[in-house]
């Protein structure tokens, strides 16, 4: 599953992302921030949601999302649209080839004003609501917390 839109989008980035939790649906999402395009594959459980991510991108910036949010209408370029659907076609193309994305897991950020990009890991946030609370975490993680919490207790005596 695909979407491609503008960050200031933002309830429907993520309605659609916990909707794919729920769902438990592979996707990719492709968004728009001035002249900087983002694209990232989630598979969730597995992979960092857009909710981490957002965060993730928002900690090097001071202040909150909303603050980021209120600017003008974002337009996007053909430019920038032409090389979304570039990178989504050979995500599809390696899908159907090797099985997996390319993306799955990672951030590919591409910044048209100077050229530059990054390659980044999209990795679980700790203070996610959508898939780091207490009802998300893994039975095994929970395992070991436990027996961490009773090394602790036992230490202590």
């Amino acid at each position: 599953i695909y979407l491609i839109t503008n960050i200031s989008n933002i309830s429907l980035l993520r309605g659609f992302n916990k909707l794919m939790k729920e769902t438990n649906s592979v996707n990719t999402i492709a968004f728009f921030d001035n002249e900087n395009v983002f694209v990232t594959c989630i598979e969730h459980g597995e992979t960092g949601c857009y909710e981490c991510l957002e965060r993730q991108l928002l900690s090097h910036f001071d202040g909150v999302v909303t603050d980021y949010l209120v600017q003008s209408e974002n337009n996007v370029s053909t430019a920038e649209l032409m090389f979304v659907l570039s990178i989504i076609k050979k995500e599809i193309e390696n899908t159907s080839i090797y099985g997996q994305s390319s993306l799955l897991g990672n951030l590919l950020h591409f910044n048209f004003n100077n050229y530059e990009y990054t390659f980044n890991t999209n990795r679980i946030q700790s203070c996610c609501s959508t898939c780091a609370t207490f009802n998300n975490i893994l039975f095994e993680e929970q395992n070991i917390r436990s027996v961490n919490i009773l090394k602790e207790l036992m230490s202590s005596d």
